[in-house]
């Protein structure tokens, strides 16, 4: 398992977690970058109401850069 594989695994409660398998695990900060709208989306998709709690969480701008 790559590194972020272990620690969802860990922290879901499970032995073992794989690439494209949807888990419920304890999050301590969740990080969102200004292109993946498409997380909004999803969240909304799966049952999301809320955030659980709006200090954990943050949404990343990135630099305009020149093209």
């Amino acid at each position: 398992m790559h590194a972020i594989e272990k620690i969802l695994a860990k922290n879901s409660g499970r032995a073992e977690v794989h690439t494209g398998e949807i888990v419920t695990a304890k999050v301590d900060f969740a990080e969102i970058n200004d292109l993946y709208l498409q997380t909004v989306y999803s969240f909304y998709e799966m049952g999301g109401e809320k955030v659980w709690n709006r200090e954990r969480v943050c949404q990343k701008e990135r630099p305009a850069l020149p093209l």
